[in-house]
């Protein structure tokens, strides 16, 4: 379903939102990049260490090549960045979804996505969902990679806001939030444009600024987006559950003839008709009593005369 949203509103109000919040959000975007900082070291690191059996491996089938090497070996560190990366990512979600929802923003907050390992397993997991997919439709051309990548832009909102789902219920999920919504979603990112290149001038100082802008009207979007949705599914479940009873009624209107049926042929006679047996019952028993007594009255006759 296409959510109507007024991008210049919506623009007006984050600014008032990141009032004196944008050096929280500012803080947190730096530690995080940081943070990839030292993953791409780590996931270099990790991908290094079967090179030497990649390269075996590609001999034995006599397709190795240096261009093939260095591909594979790319996909391969770019699927543990982003297992590394994505769960950190959900937690940095966190901080604009407070600033929208004016919550307080705490660390334990921050870290919460994550408080528990089977989570971060799981937003790992998405991640490499996430790009896998992304890349294999980038591989046709770029317009279908661009159109998955906003199929699966609000995954880690997703993730952030709700416990207990799983990677793929998230992925799935964002797909329905962002059907016939991701024109207005590349609209969007088109009129930041200004911003980035606002940030290239200033060697990217003013885009860290522009960062934290965007993240904030990325995530009222997504909870406008998220709120009608949900609106929408409650009323399908009215709608269902109204038409249960219907449903139930009709189905007991087919099988009241069949029991009225058996009840008819069950149904005790009426008090009328009882008496009316019971009346000529009586007359039938008079009538042969009346027939009897004269075969009566001879017999004693004959005895008598006999005596």
């Amino acid at each position: 379903m296409e959510v109507q949203i007024d991008r210049v509103e919506v623009k007006k109000e984050a600014k008032k939102l990141l009032d004196g919040k944008i050096w929280i959000l500012l803080l947190c975007n730096l530690c995080f990049l940081a943070f990839v900082s030292g993953a791409v070291l780590i996931g270099y690191l990790i991908a290094e260490t079967p090179s030497s059996i990649l390269e075996d491996v590609l001999t034995k089938y006599d397709i190795y090549n240096e261009l093939v090497y260095e591909a594979v070996l790319g996909f391969i560190f770019l699927i543990i960045f982003n297992a590394i990366v994505f769960p950190y990512y959900v937690c940095l979600t966190t901080v604009p979804l407070a600033i929208v929802n004016n919550e307080k923003i705490t660390v334990a907050k921050i870290f919460a996505p994550i408080s528990k390992f089977r989570y971060f397993i799981e937003y790992a997991i998405a991640g490499v969902e996430i790009f896998v997919c992304t890349y294999m439709w980038n591989l046709l051309l770029v317009f279908p990679g661009l159109i998955a990548a906003y199929r699966y832009r609000y995954a880690h909102y997703i993730l952030a806001t709700t416990e207990d789902i799983t990677a793929g219920e998230a992925i799935e999920k964002s797909k329905e939030l962002t059907y016939e919504n991701k024109s207005q979603l590349f609209v969007l990112d088109l009129s930041f444009i200004g911003w980035v290149l606002f940030g290239i001038i200033t060697c990217g100082l003013g885009l860290l600024f522009a960062l934290g802008y965007f993240q904030v009207v990325n995530a009222m979007y997504y909870k406008k987006i998220a709120e009608v949705h949900a609106a929408q599914e409650k009323q399908k479940k009215q709608q269902k559950a109204a038409k249960a009873p219907e449903v139930n009624e009709s189905k007991q209107e087919k099988v009241e003839p069949a029991e009225n049926k058996d009840n008819k042929q069950e149904m005790p006679e009426s008090p009328e008709t009882q008496n009316r047996q019971e009346t000529e019952s009586t007359q039938t028993q008079a009538n042969q009593e009346i027939k009897e007594e004269p075969v009566l009255t001879e017999n004693q006759e004959k005895s008598g005369n006999q005596i």
